[in-house]
């Protein structure tokens, strides 16, 4: 292959180079890519990437995976590819993570190696998944970010989503979630994605729980995720929704994570004359009960429960005590009053 005249010569002077033992990341991803195209099967490039950081280093190791991305072979030749080449997911995640937790000096060499592999849109892609902090870098690529017309473009989607860190990001993309973003395995990128965010993420997350139909055991994750996000809009978006499946549960479990902010947020709407004002004291009100020591009022008091015999038979006489759904909590609707003996309003 290297020796063919329809292979690019500038990639086989790399590839010749890295073989006879020079630091050429782009002649390691050139031969990895033709071993690859040989073995054809996901423990080729795994075995690669753990032999280059093993013997070359870990900055070694990211600069070839940036390389790999705009590299084709065939059975015959080796060439530039214009397009994007998709990578081993598990190698990528891999040296990503171990620069995560790299010596800071360390890290430091590694970007500074991969400014020289960002030369095309692919590598550009590929470096900024590697090291998410080089916040300019990304912005590169939120301004010209995957498009429809390239044959990885999930796949690099899903890793720009996970490279993202800044409300400015999301204004360059124009973001929005898509049904495409949803499967078994793309939940990693979610949850890293809003991690990058913050709490910028949470009109992001809450937009695709409004717009797509999710799968309902991928559904109970998003959900789940919107309630870990430690802002007030997350918990005031979530409590907006109450009513949907699972949502009740994650509230519930937000205010017991962030007890203050729950507080906070919940008197605030119960204040209002929102749709959300009466649930907000009801849970309120069943949060300070449940948590004596956290300060706040409560904003509709609570009076004695009267006596049964006050009460007309048909509040009182048996039945079938069905299941009540979630917005008839009795903790959490406001109180039946009683006016000259009967429920008031009758």
């Amino acid at each position: 292959m290297l020796s063919a005249a329809v292979s690019d010569p500038a990639l086989v002077a790399h590839a010749r180079a890295y073989l006879s033992g020079a630091d050429d990341p782009a002649g390691a991803a050139a031969i990895a890519s033709i071993v690859d195209r040989v073995q054809n099967g996901n423990e080729t490039p795994r075995t690669f990437t753990d032999g280059w950081i093993a013997s070359r280093g870990l900055a070694f190791a990211a600069c070839a995976l940036a390389e790999l991305s705009g590299i084709a072979s065939s059975t015959e030749n080796l060439r530039r590819l214009d397009s994007l080449r998709q990578i081993d997911p598990v190698s990528l995640r891999r040296v990503r993570g171990l620069l995560a937790f790299c010596p800071e000096e360390e890290y430091r060499r590694a970007v500074e190696r991969l400014a020289a592999h960002r030369g095309t849109r692919s590598r550009r892609l590929g470096v900024s998944y590697l090291v998410p902090t080089r916040r300019d870098w990304v912005d590169e690529c939120c301004a010209d970010p995957p498009s429809a017309e390239w044959g990885s473009n999930a796949f690099y989607r899903e890793r720009l989503g996970a490279s993202v860190s800044t409300p400015r990001h999301l204004e360059l993309l124009g973001w929005r979630l898509e049904d495409s973003d949803f499967d078994a395995f793309t939940y990693g990128m979610r949850a890293t994605m809003a991690d990058g965010l913050g709490p910028a993420a949470a009109p992001v997350l809450v937009d695709a729980w409004d717009r797509l139909r999710i799968y309902k055991p991928w559904r109970e994750q998003f959900v789940e995720l919107i309630s870990l996000i430690p802002s007030d809009e997350a918990f005031k978006l979530l409590l907006e929704r109450y009513e949907r499946e699972f949502a009740r549960e994650y509230l519930l479990a937000a205010m017991e994570r962030f007890p203050v902010r729950a507080v906070r947020v919940l008197f605030t709407v119960a204040s209002n004359d929102s749709t959300s004002a009466l649930l907000a004291a009801g849970l309120l009100r069943m949060h300070l009960k449940a948590h004596p020591e956290l300060p706040g009022p409560d904003p509709a008091p609570r009076v004695p429960d009267a006596p049964g015999e006050d009460l007309p038979a048909v509040l009182t006489a048996p039945g079938r005590a069905p299941r009540l759904p979630a917005y008839a909590d009795p903790d959490v609707l406001p109180q039946v009053l009683l006016k000259g003996g009967l429920p008031q309003g009758e």
